[in-house]
């Protein structure tokens, strides 16, 4: 898993996984509340791209 750091760059984790309905994920252990997870496939930036999307966790109670 790749969550992005405090510093603004990239760092790899090891996650454990806990309940998986292949929708919904539990993570156990490896990430903390409110971190950052890139999402999708490892690549080299296109040239021109400065755009990068990132997603968080999902707000509390929805």
């Amino acid at each position: 898993m790749r969550v992005l750091g405090p510093d603004g760059k990239v760092q790899s984790r090891k996650v454990r996984i806990g309940l998986n309905d292949k929708v919904m994920a539990e993570v156990l252990e490896g990430l903390t509340e409110g971190e950052l997870v890139m999402t999708g496939e490892a690549s080299a930036p296109s040239q021109g791209t400065t755009n990068r999307r990132l997603m968080g966790p999902p707000p509390i109670g929805g």
